[in-house]
């Protein structure tokens, strides 16, 4: 199955579409890593384009968010914290609360096939 493309998660999230191609290109290529076939099956593309559009989503929310700093003597250095790990930022878009279902519909968590 095919990679999700820039017209369909700009379909889901119209929001989004003055954000530089070069910066879908990238998250589009991110995703295709995160949301293989072998896992996803014909959810693949509509995975890739929910979790696309949540990250391009957080990229957009600039002074949002928690803010992490840094010190050192007079330096100071400040940033916005928008990928925590693990599931942290998916419940902050509706676009990451979705690709959290698709995800959950189709992965059998890890304790449940132990058992089997």
């Amino acid at each position: 199955m095919a990679a999700t493309t820039r017209e369909n998660i700009i379909a889901i999230a119209p929001n989004l579409v003055s954000v530089a191609i070069a910066t879908f290109d990238l998250v589009i290529a991110d995703v295709a890593l995160e949301v293989l076939s072998a896992d996803y099956g014909t959810q693949q593309e509509r995975g890739q384009r929910y979790l696309a559009a949540h990250f391009l989503t957080l990229t957009q929310r600039k002074g949002s968010g928690a803010v992490t700093w840094d010190k050192v003597g007079e330096v100071e250095k400040r940033f916005q914290n928008l990928a925590t790990g693990g599931e942290s930022t998916l419940g902050e878009t509706s676009y990451g609360v979705e690709f959290m279902r698709i995800r959950d519909s189709v992965i059998v968590p890890f304790d449940v096939v132990a058992f089997l």
